[in-house]
C-alpha cells in the first residue's frame, strides 16, 4: 500500500452487512472518517441492492464500475437512474479492449 493510504477492512469477522449499512450510526462513522482523511472511499456491492443505494444517498459521489462485454448495456441504463444524476461522479469501464481511449462525445452511448 502507498504511503500516506490507509484501508479498513472486515475480513475475517460474520457479520450482516445489511445491519451496518442501515444502521443510523453509518452516517456518523463516515462524518468521523471524513474529518480525518482527504478521501472515504467504499468499496460497495452493486447498486441495484438497496444497501448500496443507501451508501449512495449518503456519499458525496458514486463512481458506478462496469464491465465491458460482460454488464447489459439496459442494467446499466437502470441502475443510472437509482443514483441522481449530481451524484454519479463517474463510470469506469473495466475490461475494455477499445483501441481509442473513450471521450465526452462517446458519453451518449453508454448513457
Amino acid at each position: 500500500m502507498k504511503a500516506g493510504t490507509t484501508a479498513a477492512a472486515t475480513a475475517g469477522r460474520s457479520f450482516d452487512r445489511s445491519d451496518v449499512i442501515s444502521s443510523p450510526r453509518l452516517g456518523k462513522l463516515i462524518a468521523d472518517l471524513e474529518r480525518h482523511f482527504d478521501f472515504v472511499i467504499i468499496d460497495a456491492p452493486a447498486i441495484k441492492n438497496v444497501g448500496a443505494q443507501r451508501l449512495a444517498s449518503i456519499a458525496d459521489g458514486t463512481v458506478m464500475v462496469v464491465r465491458a462485454g460482460h454488464t447489459p448495456h439496459d442494467e446499466v441504463t437502470e441502475a443510472l437512474k437509482l443514483v441522481p444524476r449530481d451524484a454519479c461522479t463517474g463510470v469506469v469501464l473495466n475490461e475494455s479492449d477499445a483501441k481509442e481511449p473513450f471521450t465526452r462525445k462517446d458519453r451518449k452511448t453508454l448513457l
